[in-house]
């Protein structure tokens, strides 16, 4: 091995390593932010999530200034989705110091109309300032090195973006946003062409969504030297009209010209060998795919763009009308997004019915989502179904899922509104996240004994769910799995089970009761939260940390026993419990955290033992004001209590009453 094969061996491990220290990293919370430390020889740290705090005003504009240290750590990261949808910011400074903004951390922030990036800055992730529909002006640190998918997708008012020095690395061009090592165009402005643009004779890539809904867009002209346009590099540019791609293309990604509706004509050169998926989703008007007979690596029959290499199915046509369509036998794969988008459009139209053959051994991402179809009987010889390969087939009623098939992977089957019916396989071991969410007429399912892992939000917002069997077998369990399912009456966990998952029975407004298995030690955050019919829970004997939110506004929950493992209660544990009575918290707790108990009023009376030694704020805020607090003499509890202004709650545990207490009370 040599030197250079060897530094770049070094330098990937360590990448490796990094994801997974970041992965395995614990969340906190400071304020309005939850963090993770990155390094804690260097002090470093990433902002996770930016939370409203509560009591702001739904209306409310804000400004947020994000803090060059939190809790003794520097941040030198603004993490993906950080601020993602905080549609109320107007204005935000990020702090010298700050390295990485990370993917679509300020997407969909529609108020932000002013942002300042630090000279400190390096590295934009994809889309990270997407669909900011106020965003006019942005000016990029000279010394940035990495820049992802359009940061600037979507932001439709951004009329310029400046440099604040040379860079080695990027150019803005007349409207446009370049990487110099490998002539990539990263960002188009929307406005600053018109209905007819020509891309500069130097550029050899159109990044991925470049120009993603520029809908003004009518005449692209492509000239000779461009190589690849990638992912939905064109996506929803609605007024197309005409595309020619130069003999210089060779490689063109999945959707790159998706819902370009007024796309009538394409032809595709014989220099063009790899097509990375369905080009053409959802372009509804396209009649004519032009390819020569001898093309090398592609072919064309009856409509259908075809891999000829592998076999694999690029292109359904969505201009057909099809009722009963077979797949050809000999096709070995349907392609990523190949039926995405097709069938009926019109509800008096017959949905689509797709007979696949023995041939098929692998059906791709997103093969047929957004497809009308109502049936799937998928045959034995597959052995692969890609992510979201059914995500929102909204008519799809009934699906048979070969033995063959041992995973279903993330967001297979999310949002199949009319889904009710499914045959999973005999050895099925995995099941990826949100893999049924949204599937709101699915009632019941037993999984079989082979089951190991369970992904995050598999059943989020399945609103007719209402028993579900989860073998002993399970493992791993994500998060979310039960949030949202309204009707949930009945669900049986694994044996083994340790942490309850966070939000894993999250607004499972019917469930009753529920029994957990006797391993688990913790309930992580919002577990129970908004479950108000709960009304009895008994918890096991190794219990030791009930998190965050973990049975908020569980209105009916009357009683609760804590167990003698029981060592803190998170902020917000049991806010909204109106109906509990008591808790006797039992010796050896040591921490109460913010809120605990706020609203719970009902409550008449709380045993806090010596061993607590940390109590939050407003614990008991809300509550009534007859609330009973049997603490020891010279406790923390007592130095709590005198402190927040309950000294008329205070009861010694020996019977007696504090001095200064009221006589009487």
């Amino acid at each position: 091995m040599t030197r250079k094969h060897l530094l770049a061996a070094l330098a990937l491990l360590i990448a490796v390593l990094a994801v997974f220290s970041v992965s395995a990293a614990e969340t906190k919370t400071k304020g309005a932010y939850e963090y993770e430390v990155l390094d804690e020889d260097a002090m470093t740290a990433r902002i996770v999530r930016y939370i409203v705090p509560r009591g702001e005003r739904d209306n409310e504009a804000i400004t947020v200034e994000i803090p060059a240290e939190i809790a003794g750590y520097a941040v030198t990261e603004i993490g993906d989705n950080a601020f993602i949808n905080q549609q109320r910011l107007v204005r935000v400074v990020i702090p010298e110091g700050v390295v990485s903004i990370g993917i679509k951390a300020f997407s969909g922030c529609d108020g932000i109309a002013d942002m300042e990036l630090p000279e400190s800055l390096v590295s934009i992730g994809n889309k990270a300032f997407s669909n900011c529909k106020q965003l006019r002006k942005i000016t990029l640190p000279a010394g940035i090195t990495d820049i992802g998918d359009n940061p600037f997708a979507l932001c439709d008012n951004l009329a310029e973006i400046e440099l604040a020095g040379e860079s080695e690395r990027y150019e803005v061009r007349d409207g446009m946003l370049i990487s110099k090592p490998d002539s990539r165009l990263i960002t188009y402005l929307h406005d600053s062409h018109g209905e007819s643009f020509t891309v500069p004779e130097d550029i050899r890539v159109i990044g991925r969504i470049a120009f993603l809904e520029c809908k003004e867009l009518k005449e692209l002209i492509l000239p000779e030297g461009v190589e690849t346009i990638e992912e939905s590099a064109f996506k929803s540019c609605t007024a197309l009209q005409e595309v020619k791609l130069p003999g210089s293309v060779t490689l063109i990604g999945n959707r790159c010209f998706a819902e370009c509706v007024s796309l009538t004509e394409f032809t595709i050169p014989d220099s063009l060998l790899e097509v990375a998926g369905n080009p053409f989703v959802g372009c509804r008007n396209l009649e004519t795919i032009r390819l020569s007979e001898n093309h090398p690596t592609l072919m064309l029959e009856d409509g259908l763009l075809t891999d000829r290499r592998t076999m694999t199915l690029l292109c359904y046509p969505c201009i057909r009308k099809d009722t009963v369509f077979r797949v050809p036998e000999g096709i070995r794969e349907i392609g990523t997004s190949a039926f995405e988008s097709t069938g009926k459009r019109e509800e008096t139209e017959e949905p689509l019915q797709v007979i696949l053959p023995e041939t098929v051994t692998k059906i791709g991402e997103y093969a047929f989502s957004q497809c009308q179809i109502e049936t799937m009987d998928i045959p034995e010889s597959v052995t692969e179904i890609g992510k979201w390969a059914f995500e929102s087939c909204y008519f799809l009623r009934s699906v048979k899922l070969p033995d063959s098939v041992t995973e279903i992977r993330e967001i297979t089957f999310s949002n199949c509104d009319m889904l009710s019916e499914i045959r999973l396989p005999e050895k099925l071991a995995r099941v990826g996240d949100d893999a049924f969410a949204g599937c709101r007429r699915l009632e019941s399912m037993e999984f079989p004994e082979t089951l190991a892992e369970i992904g995050s939000g598999v059943f989020n917002n399945c609103e007719g769910l209402t028993k579900v069997t989860l073998p002993d077998s399970v493992t791993v369990m994500g998060s979310r799995i039960f949030d949202g399912c309204l009707a949930l009456t009945e669900v049986r966990l694994p044996s083994g089970l340790e942490t309850l998952p966070a939000g894993t029975f999250r607004f499972c407004r019917s469930l009753k009761e529920v029994q957990l298995p006797e391993t688990v030690t913790a309930i992580a955050d919002d577990a129970f939260s908004g479950c108000r019919e709960l009304e009895t829970l008994e918890l096991p004997a190794k219990v030791a940390r009930i998190s965050n939110s973990a049975f908020e506004g569980c209105a009916k929950l009357k009683e609760l026993v804590f167990p003698a493992s029981l060592r803190s209660i998170g902020k917000y544990a049991f806010s909204g419990c109106e109906s509990l009575k008591g808790a006797a918290i039992p010796n050896g707790v040591t921490t109460i955290n913010s809120f605990a108990f706020q609203g719970c009023t009902g409550l008449q009376s709380v045993v806090i033992p010596e061993s607590v030694v940390r109590m939050g704020e407003m614990i008991f805020y809300q509550c009534d004001l007859d609330l009973a607090l049997w603490i020891s003499k010279d406790s923390t509890a007592e130095e709590w209590c005198r402190e927040n202004g309950f000294i008329e709650s205070m009861r010694y545990m020996d019977g007696s009453l504090p001095e200064d207490r009221t006589e009487g009370d």
